[in-house]
């Protein structure tokens, strides 16, 4: 296996006003080296003990950058290694290890003992993929109301890599894992992640790409994924319990049954339609009926405002709610803008009770200016009306007020 170059490393911090020149700072980087069969190998540093080495211990060595260029050079290292940087998010820095393909990160994420390496592998990966797979859809004009071409489109641009499907399975199937790790580890970069690298995106397209790699996913590891379903269910009449062990063995089996859920499967659906049925928390339910992304969500989440089990003037019924829809990429940013019209009238409403949650609300508007041209002005216009409105709170104008300057 080709291997980035583990001896040199380089730092420097881009200019900020008044200070276009950055001096170097200390970063303290803990470096690993993974043998062929992911396994840590033992570390032996030249020139350590050293002051430029904070520690060297087991497999994992600290190393102090605190110059512009420095190197440091692994001995005695018995097999080719692929390098784990950056363990355990040692600094709050972004690292790019020259030569680094996707071969070594898909052998990180499904071997690397670090767990942030672990899980940042598969993001990069993950991320990776999404944006590329976004930009062929694009490029074959395919759009996200025909489900059926995307998929074709998207498969013909290459699809989802075997390699990253046996990643995914390899880390699933890890015993030595904790649960609420996988479900974290297994998950997606979200939608608003992906805006970042995406101008003018069309969030709805973004949330297609994105079901398409969950569904081939799912589809290719369905066996491990209700394995994990058994396995981490709560027996029939099993009280509830709020303890470490209990929440992760929730989260990966809510992640499990997520995404078999994908596959629209008749079975599975019925499955978790009925679980859905016998949840104990109404809460939960309103947050899960108002995410939807079944399109024409937006009527059913004004319908919710009227549920009995709805309490406008709680806060947390409000976030469960309001800003549960507005992370529906489906029905928030629907093309005939009624998701950002919902919105902005809940706002309005909820401005008139508490301040402080209206303006938590219209914050789902802040990043309008990271849509496609139609959607933009859509949002815009509601941002407009919010502004505009008589006697709205300060907390909701210098939110909605500084997103439009």
């Amino acid at each position: 296996m080709a291997n980035p170059d583990p001896h040199y490393r380089m730092q420097s911090t881009p200019p900020t006003p008044g200070q276009p020149d950055k001096q170097p700072v200390l970063i303290p980087l803990a470096v690993g080296l993974l043998g062929p069969d992911g396994h840590d190998l033992p570390l032996h540093l030249r020139g350590a003990p050293s002051p430029a080495v904070a520690s060297a211990e087991g497999h994992t060595a600290v190393l102090r950058l605190e110059e512009a260029e420095q190197e440091f050079v692994f001995e005695h290292v018995a097999s080719e290694p692929v390098v784990s940087v950056l363990r355990g998010f040692s600094a709050p820095v972004k690292v790019t290890v020259h030569g680094q393909t996707d071969e070594h990160l898909t052998f990180l994420f499904a071997h690397d003992t670090d767990p942030f390496n672990r899980w940042e592998s598969g993001q990069r990966l993950s991320r990776k993929l999404l944006l590329q797979l976004y930009s062929a859809a694009q490029a074959a004009n395919a759009s996200s109301e025909d489900r059926q071409r995307l998929h074709g489109a998207l498969a013909e641009a290459g699809g989802v890599p075997e390699a990253l499907s046996a990643a995914f399975k390899a880390l699933l199937t890890d015993k030595d894992l904790d649960g609420s790790f996988k479900a974290m580890a297994v998950s997606l970069p979200g939608g608003t992640e992906l805006l970042d690298a995406i101008p003018d995106a069309d969030p709805t397209l973004i949330h297609e790409v994105r079901h398409y790699v969950v569904c081939q996913l799912a589809a290719r590891m369905r066996p491990e994924l209700e394995a994990l379903v058994k396995e981490n269910d709560s027996a029939a009449g099993e009280p509830y319990v709020f303890s470490a062990t209990a929440c992760a063995r929730r989260a990966l089996k809510n992640k499990a049954l997520a995404m078999l859920s994908s596959l629209e499967d008749p079975e599975i659906t019925a499955n978790i339609l009925q679980r859905f049925r016998e949840a104990t928390n109404m809460t939960d339910q309103v947050r899960w009926q108002a995410m939807s992304n079944a399109p024409g969500n937006v009527s059913l989440a004004k319908q919710l405002v009227d549920h009995p089990a709805f309490n406008i003037g709680n806060p947390n019924n409000c976030y469960s709610l309001f800003l549960g829809f507005a992370r529906s990429p489906v029905n928030f940013h629907a093309a005939d803008g009624s998701g950002y019209e919902f919105m902005a009238d809940s706002v309005l409403r909820v401005d008139k009770l508490n301040h402080q949650v209206a303006a938590r609300m219209v914050s789902a508007f802040t990043t309008f200016k990271q849509f496609d041209t139609k959607r933009q002005a859509l949002m815009k216009a509601q941002l407009e009306r919010i502004v505009g409105t008589p006697g709205l709170s300060e907390n909701v104008f210098e939110i909605a007020s500084k997103s439009l300057a």
